[in-house]
């Protein structure tokens, strides 16, 4: 995954599990700059994954989120499965891949959560932003009077 700050790896968590919500063996997270990844101890099934994921840029921001994936492989067995797949992952429409690769990957909308900071930060230059203008309003008003 790739994120648009560089990435603390004392801090980044990335996990992988099935449509059981059943945790997927991966390595752990690598971290190279803005990028994190995590590397499969085997090759995965048929079904309905999910990414959670939760890091901190080097600024100290953290991010974390959820997307789902689908692997359909007309070639693999379908995995067990505990729970009906969501209409969201049965309306997202199928990737057409290169006959050379027959798996095929769906991935539906991420969920994101950033942290309340940002959305603090943003509140508080648009108050600024409003006084200023405000404040030259006046100023300009009282130079013409």
């Amino acid at each position: 995954m790739r994120f648009l700050q560089k990435l603390d790896p004392d801090y980044t968590i990335i996990t992988l599990s099935d449509a059981a919500k059943a945790k997927v063996e991966t390595s752990a997270p690598k971290v190279d700059g803005a990028t994190g990844m995590v590397s499969l101890a085997a090759p995965l099934v048929n079904g309905v994954y999910t990414v959670a994921y939760q890091v901190v840029s080097t600024d100290g921001h953290t991010v974390k989120g959820s997307y789902r994936f689908t692997v359909n492989d007309p070639a693999a067995a379908a995995a067990p499965t505990a729970e009906a797949p969501s209409p969201a992952a049965a309306t997202a429409p199928a990737a057409t891949t290169a006959a050379s690769t027959p798996a095929v990957l769906t991935e539906t909308a991420p969920k994101s959560e950033e942290s309340s900071d940002t959305t603090i930060y943003g509140l508080i230059a648009g108050i600024v932003v409003v006084l200023a203008a405000g404040a030259a309003f006046l100023f300009i008003r009282r130079r013409k009077a």
